[in-house]
């Protein structure tokens, strides 16, 4: 598969699709997709309440969705407070957390 989006159809068919782009078309090219190297990196994982959520490392969102996580995890489910605009933190929070675990399905 790798070959495939590397140099061949899938590539062409990426490359068109970028070259020819009708309000900002790219300068991508075959040249570009079959001199990348993938880069592996370990997933950056965090401890959420009783999960263990893991996300990508940098330079993806993994670490910031982490970060959020971790503030989260700072505070009770059952807490109840106000922020600046009057708004309650507990559906602040839930609605962070739902929207997390929405994006990384893959909490074990």
């Amino acid at each position: 598969m790798q070959k495939a989006l590397h140099t061949g159809k899938y590539a062409q068919n990426i490359v068109s699709v970028v070259q020819n782009a009708k309000d900002n078309p790219g300068q991508l090219s075959l040249q570009d997709l079959s001199d990348y190297q993938v880069v592996e990196r370990p997933p950056v994982c965090v401890t959420y309440r009783i999960y263990e959520v893991c996300g990508m490392s940098a330079p993806s969102s993994g670490i910031a969705v982490g970060q959020i996580l971790g503030i989260l995890n700072e505070f009770s489910p059952n807490q109840v407070g106000y922020d600046a605009e009057g708004l309650r933190l507990r559906i602040v929070m839930y609605i962070w957390a739902t929207l997390i675990l929405y994006l990384y399905p893959f909490a074990s």
